[in-house]
């Protein structure tokens, strides 16, 4: 409970300095349904593929931007390396040349998707 109310009150410190600070943890905060920054902090620990990354079997499309504000580029490396059993992995990291490098590719989501139709239509023949 002490811990709670002493992350709140950094969260707090730091959404008032930082506003990218404050916009993430207001827009996750609304995303979980939360109100206070430990929740989100709670929220936000307990979505992980840890535990079942070296489950998964299928083809699978890994997709980052290089720049991306919400999620450092070493996420896509360490979720590219739990992936162990996959039938087939495809990695594409977007960059600022493609005006792609931001989260979910958000200056160039043309290109995000026609890289995610390409794969599609290439699992689809390569199976049909």
């Amino acid at each position: 409970l002490r811990a709670g109310r002493l992350l709140d009150k950094a969260g707090r410190r730091q959404m008032e300095r930082d506003p990218f600070s404050r916009w993430a943890i207001e827009h996750g905060s609304y995303v979980f349904g939360v109100e206070r920054p430990y929740e989100y902090l709670r929220r936000m620990k307990a979505f992980t593929t840890r535990k079942i990354s070296k489950r998964v079997t299928q083809d699978f499309l890994l997709l980052a931007g290089n720049e991306d504000h919400y999620m450092p580029i070493r996420h896509f490396h360490r979720q590219a390396r739990a992936l162990a059993n996959v039938r087939s992995f495809t990695g594409r990291i977007f960059t600022r040349e493609e005006s792609a490098q931001t989260h979910c590719q958000c200056g160039n989501l043309g290109l995000a998707l026609n890289v995610m139709l390409d794969w599609i239509d290439e699992r689809t023949a390569s199976r049909g």
